[in-house]
């Protein structure tokens, strides 16, 4: 797991080749995309799923558009050959993130936003969290 604070832009150009396997990603709303708005009917997260690694915060996770887990590992195994490399440049709250630890994949996440950066670092940690914990059932 790599987490970048800073605008992809400038952070994709710092990649080594060949590193990433698959870019899963969803990318900042107010843009269209094929003259589509891309900001509506958009999938969301239930509370336990957002929240997830912030309850003992006191604003949760406040990101906009926090996308399901389940969602996203569905699409990360779609297009991500076994023990790939996952890159999300608009990493936001760390959905993908979260998806790639369940699925067993590494990821690269990159975020502008500081606050986002660490809601998607507590997300993601109660997720390895929670799956060692099983696995060691």
């Amino acid at each position: 797991m790599k987490l970048i604070l800073g605008n992809c832009l400038d952070k994709l150009k710092e990649l080594d080749e060949n590193s990433v396997d698959s870019i899963v990603t969803d990318p900042p709303y107010g843009i269209s995309f094929m003259s589509k708005d891309w900001d509506y009917d958009v999938p969301k997260a239930s509370k336990r799923d957002r929240n997830e690694g912030l309850e003992d915060t006191e604003k949760g996770c406040f990101h906009p558009t926090v996308k399901p887990t389940k969602l996203m590992q569905y699409l990360v195994r779609l297009v991500t050959p076994k023990g790939g490399t996952v890159l999300d440049p608009f990493m936001g709250s760390g959905s993908t993130g979260k998806a790639c630890v369940l699925e067993g994949f590494d990821f690269i996440g990159m975020e502008m936003d500081e606050d986002y950066i660490k809601i998607a670092e507590a997300r993601i940690e109660a997720t390895n969290k929670e799956k060692r914990g099983k696995l060691k059932l």
